[in-house]
């Protein structure tokens, strides 16, 4: 899910764009971890679920960081060593890095563990880190632009819990219970009946 469609299904649902994000987050870790079990001891997956699963309706007002900015102001330029350095050991090209650092590129898990590694930081700060500055950007670029409207209804969740695929939460935490089908959601938020179907269809 982009983080533009995070930003419009929260912006019609009533939720944080980053609860989306959250939920994403740590649905791929899972599958990461699961996929790499040998990375575990750079994530914390249950300590991540349990900071990020009442962000229902959690909205930050505080200017977004962007966490390659602050990876190249606080890590990197105090190393002294050279970015191409950097770029080899995250196994990346400069260019790959420069735009990490920018933020037109989001930092991968691979690239997270190598950091954790690197700095002995903790991989929890940057995954929220990075979400709430998708989130933020969402608010400040697009979300007046699009204009959508919250879908009435006295459906309200509070809490999310568990680590489920974001489709899942979508369908039975909103969907279902709001009454609402693919279509009706598509259209809302402005996109192809298509995205919200395969989301869903993952579950």
């Amino acid at each position: 899910m982009k983080y533009i469609d995070a930003g419009k299904l929260g912006d019609a649902l009533g939720t944080s764009p980053r609860l989306w994000l959250d939920l994403q987050s740590e649905w791929h870790l899972k599958k990461y971890l699961d996929e790499h079990p040998h990375m575990s001891k750079y994530f914390d997956l249950e300590r991540l679920n349990q900071r990020s699963r009442r962000r229902v309706m959690e909205v930050s007002n505080a200017s977004p960081t962007n966490p390659g900015q602050m990876l190249e102001e606080c890590f990197l330029k105090p190393s002294g060593i050279l970015r191409e350095y950097w770029a080899n050991y995250f196994c990346m090209s400069r260019h790959t890095l420069a735009a990490i650092i920018s933020g037109k590129r989001i930092m991968k898990f691979q690239f997270i563990a190598l950091l954790v590694k690197a700095f002995d930081v903790c991989s929890c700060d940057w995954i929220e880190m990075q979400n709430e500055y998708l989130a933020q950007k969402y608010r400040e670029r697009h979300s007046s632009r699009f204009k959508i409207e919250r879908i009435k209804s006295k459906h309200r969740v509070e809490e999310i819990n568990l680590i489920l695929h974001p489709g899942n939460i979508l369908w039975s935490h909103y969907m279902r219970p709001m009454n609402l089908s693919v279509v009706n959601v598509a259209q809302h938020i402005d996109v192809h009946r298509g995205a919200i179907d395969k989301l869903i269809r993952v579950c």
